[in-house]
């Protein structure tokens, strides 16, 4: 059998990429040796399976396995430790985010004017480095306060950085293995569909359509999970007073959300829950016809929690981009994000005038949930890994070997900035 260090979030974490091991972990057990590695203050309880703290683990142990295995997402607090142990352990990252423009901010602590100088500087090199003037001008703008790290993730996603010094690259929307291989062309990339289990309980054959459209939305919501843009559609449209709206889980900005609301007239028709169980939310996916899961700017992610919907036969709406842009269009409701209030405001009357068209999205989406059986995902990971980790770790010592003699020929030869990286070219 193999011996895997597993790096990732555990529960209790507040990250669905927590949820996404717990998911997989029995799986894996099956097929590999796997240790849990975590960043959290205490070892995770309910978790039958061996686990470590990062900082407990020495250079030694981290050497002993055949192979690393380091889950990436767009939140520094999750994931910092993680991407610092990468750094100097090599092994095959998996992306949970294309776009980590944030991730990075968070660990160089850019934040507006808050940063420190040589921070500061650091990131500009960053950016810079990897995408020219055009990178140099949205590093100012970001350091200044201008640009949020969101927006500028749109154009410079910033996953070459994470990538540096991986084995490989692992990402759950096979729509980015072109753009990925051509950003990092000395890595092998691959992909699997993210892994989401049958549901325990069944979910509601049917939903009363005689009552109002009773809308839900949950998980961390951030700006690009378009809330803000879903009240003003709500508030414009011609069946407001017919729509109920429940929203789980942190907000970004609680007391906006509410002015919002409050603004509209449609604080009543809203319940801010907080972050609530699994069987509360399970209950309110239950009860709900449609669920808001719009990102825009996407970060490239495949979601957890569309699965979760489709887990309860539950319709959802969803920006017609990134992997949303890949599912079958008789399993969700794609806005098109150049006409969001226009796309939002006309499915908000039509499925008030036509409720059943909620039932027939919420069931085909609950039978595409079995391309993503978590045994298969395992199955195929660990297949992979066996098969491919040997090559990796070679093709990471000849790149190695590159980097250090394309920095002693630039010594010696003209244009020695691009010495490194043509020597590098030879191991693609």
């Amino acid at each position: 059998m193999m011996k895997i260090h597993w790096f990732s979030p555990l529960p209790p974490a507040r990250t669905d990429i927590a949820n996404y091991t717990a998911r997989l972990a029995p799986h894996l057990a099956a097929h590999a040796e796997v240790v849990f590695c975590h960043d959290q203050a205490e070892t995770p309880e309910d978790f039958p399976y061996p686990v470590r703290a990062i900082r407990d683990l020495s250079r030694t142990e981290l050497n002993q396995a055949d192979l690393n295995i380091y889950h990436i997402g767009n939140n520094a607090d999750f994931h910092g430790a993680i991407w610092s142990t990468a750094q100097r352990h090599p092994g095959l990252v998996v992306l949970h985010d294309f776009a980590v423009h944030e991730f990075v901010c968070g660990m160089l602590n850019v934040s507006g004017n808050r940063d420190t100088p040589q921070q500061g500087q650091h990131y500009i090199r960053l950016m810079t480095a990897l995408y020219g003037d055009a990178g140099y001008q949205a590093a100012l703008a970001v350091n200044a306060g201008r640009l949020s790290p969101a927006i500028a993730a749109e154009q410079f996603p910033l996953c070459e950085a994470v990538a540096d010094g991986a084995l490989a690259i692992l990402t759950h929307n096979p729509r980015l293995e072109p753009d990925l291989r051509q950003r990092l062309p000395l890595l092998p990339v691959h992909s699997l569909p993210l892994p989401y289990p049958a549901p325990a309980t069944p979910a509601p054959a049917h939903r009363a359509t005689n009552t109002s459209l009773r809308l839900v939305s949950f998980g961390f919501t951030g700006p690009n999970r378009r809330l803000l843009e879903f009240i003003e559609a709500w508030a414009a449209s011609l069946v407001r007073a017919q729509i109920r709206l429940d929203v789980c889980g942190e907000l970004w900005d609680a007391a906006l959300v509410r002015h919002k609301l409050a603004e509209h007239g449609l604080t009543d028709q809203a319940h801010l829950h907080g972050f609530v169980s699994a069987q509360a939310l399970d209950s309110l996916l239950d009860q709900a016809h449609l669920a808001l899961n719009l990102r825009y700017p996407s970060m490239g992610e495949a979601s957890g929690s569309q699965l979760r919907i489709w887990s309860r036969a539950l319709a959802s709406v969803v920006t017609d981009t990134g992997w949303y842009a890949s599912l079958p269009d008789e399993c969700v409701f794609k806005i098109r994000p150049e006409h969001e209030a226009e796309d939002l405001g006309r499915l908000l009357q039509r499925l008030v005038a036509q409720p059943e068209q909620v039932q027939q999205v919420g069931a085909a989406g609950a039978r595409q949930l079995a391309v993503h059986a978590p045994e298969h995902y395992a199955h195929r990971l660990i297949g992979l890994c066996a098969a491919e980790h040997q090559e990796w770790h070679l093709r990471w010592l000849a790149g190695q070997m590159a980097r250090r003699a394309g920095t002693l020929l630039a010594d010696f030869i003209p244009g020695q900035a691009l010495v490194p990286e043509a020597v590098g070219d030879l191991f693609s």
